[in-house]
């Protein structure tokens, strides 16, 4: 992935530093929810009862306490039960910490993604979607893209902190060439999305594939893409024919019953498909940029390994407690996908730089143009201006001249208010100045 570089401030002339001494847990899952809030032929309000649904996702989520839960498969057509998925079975008993991002739907499409996040250790910067493959057309359903940063409890002393990227796609359902062919036309407009929009190393793909083998097109081009660059890794390296398969009978999360029950709502077979995953950035995989995948924390939560083409409550399943293995049973056909990530926090170092703030020259208040001299030409390297929360809301790059050291911003689009400019020096520290904008 292009790197965005997300550097260090203080007010003075120290610079704060990265030790990995610390870090933040964060738990991902993945999640298919079976037409919630959605009706069909076969899945009403009562052989798919959404209120029993939620009580079930409630006791899953205290369970497992997602920081990032991604939901497939529920109802689009308005934004009405994406908001109560959050009311009803997130933020219930007292609970406040999860929000949700924006809304969205292709117009067509009964079922729509969505992400609820703890907003204590996340905040979503920025949101988009794909909705076209490189040939225009539409795809079934969009995938979303949800950009986040966490909030390290050292944020309000400098700038840094970690960007993250989710993904989510619930992928073209059946085997056979056509709904492979939509599948394969969909992840080559992920892989472009990210290519040419996504400047996070760190970066998540996930959901409901429906990929029956990892040798299909449109797992190739995620894992496997021309500019490897931009490969996303399986992070327990697991290729193969998943389909009916006992060797991946740990890793398999559809279906979670045997026969298809509740008037045909529920589909039936057996654990057998591998459809829900989680993929990830080769920067989480190798931790080049302070999150890492934690070994060993990969799991479908209910499998096993030990009910391949069964449901998952046949005999003993002591993979979790019976409570929650119920309640994967009776609210989807498809076994959530969890994993952990590790945050490196940021820890303060101090040190002396040889730039300092009596250095840099500008007004201040600032109008429209934001001119910056230095009076040490040999020294300066970027120039950003931040909000107080940390985020970048301009930069430029010092030119030298023979006379003067010099960066221009154009900051005529910022409102009124109180913000911070940052220099970074070539050896990697910075100063930094807070001005006002008129």
């Amino acid at each position: 992935m292009r790197k965005n570089f997300y550097l260090t401030a203080l007010c003075t002339c120290l610079f704060l530093t990265s030790t990995g001494q610390t870090v933040e847990k964060l738990t991902v899952m993945t999640y298919n929810l079976l037409n919630y809030r959605n009706t069909t032929s076969s899945c009403t309000s009562s052989s798919n009862n959404p209120t029993t649904k939620e009580a079930n996702l409630n006791t899953i989520v205290l369970y497992t306490q997602p920081d990032i839960l991604v939901c497939q498969e529920i109802g689009g057509a308005s934004a009405q039960p994406v908001d109560q998925l959050l009311m009803n079975a997130l933020n219930i008993n007292g609970e406040t910490k999860y929000s949700k991002g924006n809304y969205t739907n292709n117009g067509s499409s009964s079922l729509v993604n969505m992400v609820y996040f703890d907003n204590t250790k996340l905040v979503l910067a920025s949101q988009d979607f794909i909705n076209k493959d490189l040939s225009g057309n539409n795809l079934v359903r969009l995938i979303d893209v949800y950009r986040f940063y966490y909030k390290d409890p050292l944020l309000n002393k400098q700038s840094d902190t970690v960007y993250i990227t989710v993904l989510a796609a619930h992928l073209k359902a059946g085997q056979g060439g056509s709904n492979e062919i939509q599948r394969k036309d969909a992840t080559a407009a992920v892989m472009s999305y990210v290519q040419g929009n996504v400047s996070d190393d760190n970066v998540i793909f996930c959901g409901d594939f429906n990929i029956y083998k990892s040798q299909e097109l449109a797992y190739q081009n995620l894992i496997n893409h021309s500019n490897s660059t931009y490969n996303f890794f399986d992070p327990i390296n697991r290729p193969g024919v998943w389909n009916n398969n006992s060797t991946f009978a740990d890793v398999h999360t559809q279906s979670t019953r045997s026969s298809s029950t509740n008037s045909g709502c529920f589909s039936g077979g057996g654990l057998d498909d591998r459809f829900d995953q989680l993929l990830v950035s080769s920067a989480i995989m190798n931790n080049t940029d302070r999150v890492k995948f934690v070994t060993n924390s990969y799991r479908a939560l209910g499998n096993d390994g030990l009910h391949f083409n069964q449901d998952i409550k046949n005999g003993s399943n002591n993979s979790a407690p019976s409570s929650i293995i119920n309640a994967l049973y009776d609210l989807s056909d498809h076994l959530p996908v969890l994993m952990e990530l590790d945050i490196a926090k940021m820890t303060i170092g101090v040190d002396e730089t040889t730039l300092n703030t009596s250095d840099v020259l500008f007004e201040n208040p600032v109008n429209d143009i934001l001119n910056i001299r230095l009076n040490q030409s040999s020294l300066a390297e970027t120039s950003r201006v931040i909000d107080l929360q940390g985020r970048i809301l301009a930069e430029c790059q010092f030119n030298a001249d023979v006379a003067k050291v010099y960066c221009e911003m154009n900051v005529s689009h910022l409102p009124k208010g109180a913000y911070l400019l940052q220099i970074a020096t070539k050896d990697g520290k910075t100063v930094q100045q807070k001005f006002l904008k008129n």
